[in-house]
């Protein structure tokens, strides 16, 4: 969230559903939909399974082990929406 408040050139933040502290993945991901609308996200798990309608609009999930080709392709999708729509 630091990074997010201080530069404006992050378009995509990949991030695990489990995460130390307080704040999840989910919980995560909406946070920053509400606050950085544009900015996409995909959020994987190795330990839950969730649908993608648990997630912000246009987000993605990715249980693992999950195909680093499919990540690229996921990654280079958004962006070309983030730039295009």
């Amino acid at each position: 969230i630091g990074i997010l408040e201080s530069r404006d050139d992050v378009d995509l933040v990949f991030t695990d559903v489990q995460m130390p502290g307080t704040m999840d993945g989910i919980k995560l991901s909406h946070y920053i939909n509400d606050r950085w609308p544009p900015v996409r996200l995909i959020v994987a798990s190795g330990a839950a399974i969730l649908e993608e309608s648990n997630l912000p609009t246009g987000s993605r999930f990715f249980s693992k082990p999950y195909d680093s080709h499919a990540i690229i392709d996921a990654m280079a999708h958004l962006l070309s929406i983030r730039k295009h729509g």
